[in-house]
């Protein structure tokens, strides 16, 4: 559901006084799965992640003084990772910290690094300390190595950026508040970091030295815990807060256009009283567009929830009355609907998972997301990763993504309804996968080129007919103007004309015209320096191509590309042409 952002009235509106508790939801059929019946002690951390590059995600927990456990999809193969050492109280993420292309896992100010093999997972230290309420990651400074940003007991958030997987430098940045999530609240290109009732606003690559302003965007107790999500689909991050300690509501603040200036209006979603709600996420529950909010309380009833977003508003679903700690929700399956992982806050206990059954019986859509490089490695790359999955969520299809060559077989890329090449270069699939991809296309797959993916396979001219020109060079990134040449496409209905953006814009070995291609934009050479194609200068395309459909677009090599609405429509349209799902006059 779509909603107009409104007047910003008083600050901090309370919604409590218009409306009582939310409707009873239609039913979402949930199945409730015992992954292991015994956690880890006082089982407060937890993830979920694909720790083997299986493709589906696996549950990470780790207890407040050991061990931190791996249960493996399908079968949930117990793998303990590390016996004991390291504490924490929820403090657990996973990313790829080492840029190694696997999932490593953070538990406090210890990172273990993926073996890719069972074996034991070597542990690297981040900084001193051991326990953490809370952990993020993220590239905060767009340097391209992740980030991590920490939540201690007493609320002291602190930063410790990359200089490498071994090297860290460490900045203390401000105390008093809990929960803790990224989101890049001001669309600058920089995650923020938020807390209860406050958000930092990054400062832009010199985050150790310079100051992070803090801002304030609601009142609430000193008690919280919250999740980051585009409710009302304006393309600005919202956030949603419950009251982790004690009774009290569950709420979300809509961001507006000036969020470190005008002010931020809270919508209540449930005033309640929820009892000691531990952890909110948000997620498209079901399948609607909309974002939709989960929650768990540890006292009182110990009710498992879900909110929907729906035209009448929220509406609420008790799921049951497990009393879990700090839900963390995705998409366990692949089915292409949100699930629940869970644990008990204290002692032992199962480790949960409650699946949602609301997926369609036929395989559901599904996109690959290739980024493997042999030459060049874009920044790009891993924020554009986090847009394609937030495209997905959004609008109903399923990303896998992938660094592997090994998935270009024939059986595997027949699961998919297009394949993404995000800034791939150079010569990254052998003979045996270049048949397989060939076969994909003919028999009806969908392409989508990103960037650099005119940049590879240089020596395999039937790749270079489908992405449809080769990259030849390019000058410093500018700022540019760009003609939007034919509107009758999903990939620039929206788009405006001109459209000036900032990017890096290639010169390609031959123009695009020559293989057949509609072009859909040209840049304007006279309104940045360098060009070499002269007057007529495409930069992205679509065709029909051996049997399939391929998209191109020149556009992503900046990492802020990856959060410009228009950008991310501009792609969207593609993916939906490739995959089939536009139809074209």
């Amino acid at each position: 559901m779509r909603r107009s952002g409104g007047l910003f009235g008083a600050l901090f509106l309370v919604a409590a006084a218009i409306g009582s508790a939310p409707g009873r939801a239609e039913e979402i059929p949930f199945v409730r799965t015992v992954i292991s019946p015994d956690s880890p002690h006082c089982p407060c951390g937890k993830a979920l992640g694909d720790l083997d590059g299986d493709g589906r995600l696996d549950a990470i927990v780790a207890g407040s003084d050991g061990p931190l456990v791996w249960y493996a999809y399908p079968d949930w193969t117990r793998t303990v990772i590390a016996v004991q050492g390291y504490t924490t109280q929820g403090g657990l993420a996973v990313g790829d910290l080492d840029r190694d292309g696997d999932l490593d896992v953070t538990v406090g100010t210890v990172w273990f690094e993926n073996p890719r093999q069972p074996v034991p997972w070597p542990a690297h230290r981040i900084g001193s300390g051991s326990g953490s309420q809370d952990v993020a990651i993220g590239d905060l400074d767009r340097d391209g190595r992740p980030d991590v940003v920490l939540r201690g007991e007493a609320g002291m958030v602190t930063l410790f950026k990359q200089s490498g997987p071994r090297s860290w430098l460490r900045r203390d940045l401000a105390a008093g508040a809990q929960g803790l999530a990224l989101a890049d609240l001001d669309r600058d290109g920089f995650l923020d970091i938020v807390v209860g009732g406050r958000w930092l606003r990054n400062p832009r690559r010199r985050i150790l030295s310079r100051t992070w302003q803090g801002n304030s965007f609601g009142s609430w107790s000193p008690e919280a815990a919250l999740a980051a999500g585009d409710l009302n689909r304006d393309g600005r991050p919202d956030v949603v807060m419950t009251v982790s300690e004690g009774e009290g509501r569950i709420s979300w603040f809509e961001n507006p256009a000036n969020p470190g200036r005008s002010r931020w209006r809270e919508r209540v979603i449930d005033p309640g009283p929820l009892d000691s709600a531990q952890g909110a996420s948000v997620a498209d529950f079901d399948r609607d567009g909309d974002l939709d909010v989960a929650t768990s309380e540890i006292r009182g009833e110990g009710r498992l929830l879900v909110y929907l977003d729906q035209a009448s508003g929220w509406s609420r679903q008790v799921l049951g009355t497990p009393a879990l700690h700090d839900v963390r929700v995705a998409d366990v399956g692949g089915d292409g609907d949100a699930d629940i992982l869970g644990t008990l806050p204290f002692g032992g206990g199962p480790v949960e998972l409650w699946e949602n059954q609301l997926g369609p019986q036929s395989p559901p859509d599904r996109i690959l997301v290739f980024s493997s490089t042999a030459g060049f490695r874009h920044s790009s790359i891993e924020p554009g990763i986090a847009a394609l999955r937030d495209l997905g969520t959004a609008n109903g299809f399923t990303v896998d993504a992938t660094e592997e060559a090994g998935q270009f077989t024939t059986a595997n890329l027949g699961r998919y309804k297009a394949v993404v090449f995000l800034s791939t270069t150079g010569d990254v699939l052998n003979g045996e996968q270049q048949a397989a991809f060939l076969s994909y296309i003919r028999k009806g797959g969908g392409f989508v080129g990103i960037h650099a993916a005119a940049d590879t396979e240089h020596g395999w001219p039937w790749y270079g007919g489908l992405v449809g020109a080769y990259f030849a060079s390019h000058p410093e990134p500018a700022q540019a103007r760009i003609r939007v040449e034919n509107r009758d496409h999903p990939s620039t209905r929206t788009l405006p004309d001109p459209w000036i953006r900032f990017d890096e814009w290639y010169d390609f070995e031959q123009n695009p015209r020559s293989q057949g291609v509609t072009v859909l934009l040209t840049l304007d050479e006279s309104s940045y320096p360098g060009g070499r194609m002269g007057d007529d200068h495409p930069i992205a395309w679509y065709h029909e191509y051996d049997g399939g459909r391929a998209w191109y677009t020149g556009g992503g090599h900046t990492d802020a590309s990856f959060s410009e609405p228009a950008f991310l429509e501009h792609l969207l349209g593609g993916i939906r042409y490739a995959a089939g799902a536009a139809s074209l006059p």
